[in-house]
C-alpha cells in the first residue's frame, strides 16, 4: 500500500474575549502558507522512521498543496474556525493583511490584493464583529499587516499598506526579532498624498518611516527552565524561550482618500528589556483606537505556523 502525504502549514489568528459574555463565532482564523520553505522541515537525518522515510515537499514542489484545505473547509467550521483564503480579512471594520513568512517575502498579500482588487467584485473577503460573519468587497489597503514567521525582518517591498499603516512582524528565532513598524508615503509635487497608492516600495516611503522600540519580558527566567517547560511541545533550537515584547501605543490608520493620518514627529525611544519582568508594567495605552489596543484583543495569540 502506498502512503499518501499531505503537508499543509498555516497560522492561527485568535480574537480575544470573554467566552462568559460572547461565543467563539469570528474569533478563530485560520492563514494557509502558499510557500515551501526549507526552514519548515526536518533535516534530512531527522527524517528516517522504522517504515519510511518522510519526503521533503521542497525537493518536488514549492508550493503547499492548498486545494486540501477546500476539503477541510467544513470540519474547520464545525470548531469555530474561518479559513482566511487570500491572506484578507476584516475585523470590527479594520483591514488586515496576513502572511507566513516566505510569503511575506514573496509579497503574497500584495499578490492576492491585486488578484482581488481585479476580480472586480466578485472575490470577497471575510469580515468580523461582535457575534457577526459576512463576505465583504475588499475596499482599502491593510491598515494593519500581521507575519509571522522564523528568521526573517519586514520587508518593505512586500507591504501593502495604506500610509500611516502598520506592520506587525512576529518572530523569534536566532538573532530575529518581533518587530512594529509604520508606512508613510511621500507627498506629491503638489504637497497631497495619494491615500490609494500602497505604502511599502522603497522609493515611496518618507525617510521617517520607523520600526518602533519596545519593551521585552521574558516568560521564563532562564533557557533552563524554558527548556524543561517547552519540552515535548516544542523545539529550542535557535531559540532563547518564549517572551512578550510590548510597544508603545500606535494610532490606526483611517483609509481612503478621508485619511487624514501623519507621521510622528519624533520616533518612541528605547525602553530597555527586562528578563522575567511582569508584562503589565509595560507601556499602555487607554485610548481604545490604538494599535497596541487592537493587536491585544484582536491577535490574542500568534503562533509561528508549523506543519500539519
Amino acid at each position: 500500500m502506498t502512503a499518501v502525504l499531505e503537508f499543509l502549514n498555516f497560522a492561527p489568528i485568535y480574537r480575544g474575549h470573554d467566552p462568559q459574555t460572547t461565543d467563539d463565532l469570528g474569533k478563530r482564523l485560520i492563514v494557509p502558507k502558499r510557500y515551501v520553505s526549507g526552514i519548515d522541515f526536518l533535516k534530512p537525518t531527522d527524517r528516517f522512521n522504522t517504515s519510511f522515510i518522510i519526503p521533503d515537499p521542497q525537493l518536488t514542489s514549492s508550493y503547499y498543496d492548498n486545494a486540501a484545505w477546500k476539503q477541510l473547509e467544513a470540519g474547520l467550521e464545525d470548531f469555530g474556525f474561518t479559513l482566511i483564503r487570500n491572506n484578507w480579512f476584516y475585523m470590527d471594520d479594520i483591514a488586515f493583511s496576513a502572511e507566513i513568512c516566505l510569503d511575506h517575502a514573496q509579497a503574497v498579500a500584495y499578490q492576492n490584493y491585486e488578484f482581488i482588487e481585479q476580480s472586480n467584485g466578485t472575490i470577497k473577503v471575510p469580515s468580523f464583529g461582535d457575534n457577526v460573519v459576512y463576505q465583504r468587497d475588499l475596499d482599502s489597503l491593510a491598515q494593519i499587516s500581521l507575519v509571522t514567521s522564523a528568521g526573517m525582518d519586514i520587508t518593505p517591498n512586500s507591504l501593502v499598506i495604506s500610509s500611516g499603516g502598520s506592520v506587525f512582524l512576529q518572530d523569534g528565532l536566532n538573532a530575529a526579532d518581533s518587530q512594529l513598524g509604520s508606512c508613510y508615503l511621500k507627498p506629491a509635487a503638489n504637497g497631497e498624498i495619494d491615500y490609494d497608492e500602497r505604502c511599502g516600495p522603497v522609493e515611496s516611503m518618507v525617510s521617517n518611516s520607523v520600526v518602533y522600540n519596545a519593551s521585552e519580558y521574558f516568560v521564563y527566567g532562564t533557557k533552563e527552565e524554558a527548556e524543561a517547560a517547552m519540552k515535548d511541545l516544542f523545539t529550542m533550537y535557535g531559540f532563547t524561550g518564549p517572551k512578550i515584547r510590548v510597544y508603545d501605543p500606535v494610532d490606526i490608520a483611517t483609509y481612503g482618500k478621508a485619511a487624514t493620518t501623519e507621521p510622528p514627529t519624533v520616533a518612541p525611544t528605547l525602553t530597555p528589556a527586562v528578563r522575567g519582568g511582569d508584562p503589565t508594567s509595560g507601556p499602555t495605552s487607554s485610548a481604545s483606537t490604538t494599535l497596541l489596543s487592537t493587536i491585544c484583543s484582536i491577535v490574542s495569540i500568534l503562533f509561528v505556523a508549523w506543519v500539519w
